[in-house]
Formats: C-alpha cells, sequence, structure tokens
C-alpha cells in the first residue's frame, strides 16, 4: 500500500524505512514484488551488515540472485562471505552465466571453486568460460547464453524452437545465425519474426554481422562500437570466427558509467576505484602521489621565484600577476587536456588527428590569452601609474640647545619602472601581456599533446590532465612570466 504512493525516485528511503520491521518471509518478497531489485539493492545497502543478511535470508535462490546482481561488489562480498557453499550453488543456479560469472568473482577463489563443482556441470562450463576472460574486457562482459539457428530454418522452425527455449524476454536480444560448427553469420533482431511468413528462411532477414569482437577486446572499445555504428547487440567472436557470446546495450549502459567515472576520478588524482567505498586511510593514500607532486611543484616555483628575487625587489608590482598567469593558464591547460581525454574516450579522435586538433586548440588558446592579456595589462597599467610614497626623515642640531632634531617628510615618487619601450609602449604591460598570451599557448599545447602521447604509449590519458598537466604549466608559465619582465624591465 505505501509503495504505491511514492515514485521510484523515493524508493530507497521509503524502504529505508520499512526494511527493518520485516520479519518474516512474504513480507520481504511482497516487498521485492512491489519495488525493483534495484531500488531494494540501494535500501539494503545503507544498513548494517548483520541487517542486510538477515532480510535477505528471508528470500528464495531465485529471489536472492535477483538482489545480489544488482548489489555493488564490495557489499555483495559482505554477504556472500556469510552464506555458505551450499547456500551459493543454489544462488548461482538460478542465474543467468553472465551475472553467475560477476557473483563468483566477488567470492574467496576456494568458496567459488567448491560453488562451481556443486552446479550443473554445463552451467559451470559457462562460468569457467566467462571467468577465464578478463573482466574488463569483451569476454568478461558478454553472455555466452545465446538463442542460434541454422541459417537454412525458416521463422516457422525458429518460432517453434523459441517456444522450446523460453527465454525470458530480456535475454533474447538478437537470434544468431551460425554454422554447425558455429561459424558466425549474421544476427535477426527478435521484433523480424513477428510479421514475417513461415516458410521464410532466416537468411533472408539475417543482417550480416560485419562488426565483431574478439573476446580479450577492451570494454571501452566495445562501448564505442555500440556508439558508432548503432548496435543493438555485439558479437563476440573467436580467431576461426566462431560465436562465443553476445554483448547486448544494456552491458555497454553500465560500461559506460564505469569507464566515465573512471577517468574523472583519474583526473583530478584519486583512483579508478569507488572513493566513496573505500576506507578513509585507503582513500588518503590513492590521493596522497598527487599531493607529493604538487608540493615539489610548489618547491621548484619557489626556487624560480626566489632566482627573480632582484627583480621582484625592484618591481614589487611583478608579484601581483603570479597568481593570476598561473592560475588562468592552468585552467586553460585542464580545459584542452579534459576536451582531449574525454575525444580519446568516446572514439571522436584518435593520435592520428594530433595536427588538426592542435591547430583548433591553438587558436581557441590564441583567443583566450588575447582577451585575458589585454585585461591583465590594463590592470598592470594602473598598478605602474600609481606614485609610491616614501617617507624621508632629516636630522639636524637645534641652534640654540644643541639637541638633535629628526623631521620627517613625505614624498611622492613615481614608479622606478622604466615607463616606454620603442618610445610608446608601456614595458610592464607589454610583460604581463607576452606572458599571458605565451602562457595559453603552451599550457593548450601541453593539455593536448600530452594526453595524445600517453595514449599512444598504452598508458591511461585521464592520468595525463589535471595535477599532471597543471604542475607543468605553472613552472613553465612563471619561468616565462618572470623572464619577460626581467629582460624589459630590469635588464
Amino acid at each position: 500500500m505505501l509503495a504505491e504512493k511514492y515514485s521510484p525516485g523515493n524508493n530507497r528511503d521509503i524502504m529505508r524505512l520499512i526494511l527493518p520491521d520485516i520479519t518474516d518471509r512474504q513480507a520481504m518478497r511482497e516487498l521485492l514484488r512491489r519495488f525493483h531489485p534495484a531500488d531494494l539493492a540501494d535500501a539494503l545497502e545503507e544498513l548494517p551488515p548483520d541487517e542486510q543478511s538477515r532480510l535477505v535470508s528471508l528470500l528464495n535462490p531465485e529471489e536472492q540472485g535477483d538482489l545480489l546482481s544488482e548489489i555493488d561488489a564490495e557489499n555483495t562480498g559482505e554477504l556472500v562471505d556469510k552464506m555458505s557453499a551450499e547456500q551459493l550453488s543454489e544462488i548461482v543456479e538460478t542465474m543467468p552465466p553472465d551475472e553467475a560469472a560477476d557473483l563468483l568473482e566477488t567470492m574467496d577463489r576456494q568458496v567459488a571453486s567448491a560453488v562451481l563443482t556443486k552446479i550443473d556441470a554445463e552451467n559451470s562450463q559457462q562460468i569457467r568460460e566467462l571467468l577465464s576472460y578478463p573482466s574488463d574486457a569483451a569476454g568478461g562482459i558478454m553472455s555466452n547464453e545465446f538463442f542460434h539457428l541454422d541459417p537454412r530454418a525458416t521463422v516457422g522452425e525458429a518460432r517453434e524452437k523459441f517456444l522450446q527455449y523460453r527465454p525470458e524476454a530480456d535475454e533474447l536480444p538478437a537470434v544468431v545465425i551460425c554454422r554447425d560448427d558455429m561459424k558466425l553469420l549474421g544476427v535477426v533482431p527478435p521484433e523480424e519474426l513477428l510479421g514475417a511468413p513461415d516458410d521464410k528462411p532466416m537468411s533472408a532477414l539475417m543482417e550480416r554481422a560485419s562488426i565483431t569482437a574478439s573476446p580479450y577486446e577492451d570494454q571501452e572499445n566495445c562501448a564505442r562500437y555500440f556508439r558508432r555504428y548503432n548496435l543493438k547487440v555485439l558479437p563476440v567472436i573467436d580467431a576461426h570466427r566462431r560465436i562465443l557470446g553476445l554483448i547486448t546495450i544494456d552491458d555497454v549502459l553500465e560500461i559506460i558509467e564505469q569507464e566515465a567515472a573512471e577517468d574523472m576520478f583519474l583526473m583530478v588524482g584519486v583512483g579508478s576505484e569507488r572513493p566513496l567505498e573505500e576506507s578513509t586511510l585507503r582513500r588518503a593514500l590513492k590521493r596522497m602521489p598527487w599531493f607529493v607532486v604538487t608540493i615539489i611543484n610548489m618547491s621548484i616555483l619557489g626556487y624560480i621565484i626566489r632566482a627573480f628575487q632582484p627583480t621582484l625587489e625592484q618591481v614589487v608590482a611583478v608579484s601581483f600577476f603570479i597568481p593570476a598567469i598561473m592560475g588562468l593558464c592552468g585552467n586553460v591547460g585542464v580545459q584542452a587536456a579534459t576536451i582531449t581525454v574525454r575525444g580519446l574516450a568516446s572514439g571522436e579522435i584518435n593520435f592520428g588527428d594530433t595536427l588538426w586538433l592542435l591547430r583548433r586548440e591553438l587558436l581557441v588558446g590564441m583567443i583566450v590569452g588575447v582577451f585575458c592579456g589585454v585585461i591583465l595589462s590594463g590592470v598592470s597599467m594602473f598598478l605602474e601609474a600609481r606614485p609610491t610614497a616614501v617617507v624621508v626623515e632629516e636630522t639636524f642640531a637645534s641652534p640654540t640647545s644643541g639637541d638633535a632634531i629628526v623631521t620627517q617628510e613625505q614624498l611622492e615618487l613615481s614608479s622606478p619602472v622604466p615607463d616606454k619601450i620603442f618610445g610608446f609602449v608601456p614595458r610592464f604591460p607589454l610583460a604581463v601581456a607576452l606572458a599571458m598570451m605565451i602562457g595559453a599557448l603552451g599550457a593548450v599545447t601541453l593539455g593536448t599533446c600530452v594526453p595524445l602521447f600517453f595514449h599512444r604509449v598504452g598508458i591511461d590519458p585521464a592520468i595525463a590532465s589535471g595535477p599532471f598537466v597543471t604542475t607543468i604549466v605553472d613552472i613553465g608559465t612563471q619561468t616565462l612570466y618572470l623572464t619577460l619582465v626581467t629582460w624589459l624591465l630590469v635588464s
């Protein structure tokens, strides 16, 4: 009754209030029928581990399998650790092979091995095959349970065999057409069977499988295929073109979420795992390398500024623009790096597009550099034009008593900075503007080329943005700025 009053967005909050009061199987099953297992899983994860185990034990193996497939891997591991191998084998028997493989990966190896020995031999073999591939490769995310037919079969025969196969609606993304030796020919979308005559051969409805993946293809590439070629399923084949399994759009949605989160966390230097689900110490240790990089960066900058101390002593206003130029150029570099990393992840750009992308980003950097440089130079003209007030003390002896008398006089002095270069260009504003313009161009060059280089050598380009690019840009722009002002104002 209560669930009917609330939208799915409120389900987790409602169930968090309801769950602790559930004490019998029927109430738990009623809740599972009213709510989607994903909402129930979210609510369970917010309860203490003992309470989670108690509530999951109220369900039968099939319902437990549905629920465990929706719970995050870390929480799933805590739940299965409290179950016996017999209980787990009953759950695994009810799950599709791909979901069962994901569940087994959260278990201790010995427990997983014991579970596989207790389930049906054919099911066990399918799961072992999936576990043999990397979890982030096509073989690790595919489903090796699929409906396949000979190309000579008719639509009528297909319908008859389909009824015998009796899969669930979401377990039949396509009918695979292959030879007796399982060599892939093509796929038929299930909806094509609805209006076709019974005597029509399946080969006439078949779509040639021109886009396929090997079982070791990176999952990010698989997601890119779906986007680029508007796929509904992606067949996974071996070196002899034998069909191994299918990747569906549901799998790809999960991949996209994982890869996007991983890139985002790498770009800000917090690691590629789920930071909110890790211990405080582990989270701190993962971030520590970037803090060390920042400390080294600031130390190098300190030595650079110290080397230009005579310039800063003669023209104090130079120091006013160090944070501005460093911050602006750093932002320009990070923006260029983010665009490059995103383009590489989505497949919109590759290493061959380096010159094209660099040209576009340099134009952006030039516009930003000129715009910000003009503004900063205007501010610097205002600061430079302000006269400097100094106090002059003079001591002399009193003509009557001979005592020393000190007098003070405040004088307004113009800036000691040379005013013009070539007779008409103010030197200090010119130095500030040039540093901003050249710094922006250098920042976009680094932000574009460094991720492309990392991608070329097989390193995740997301690591190359954020703290990495900012560190190099900070050191480079400050060295450039202080060198320019020294040359134009002091030398």
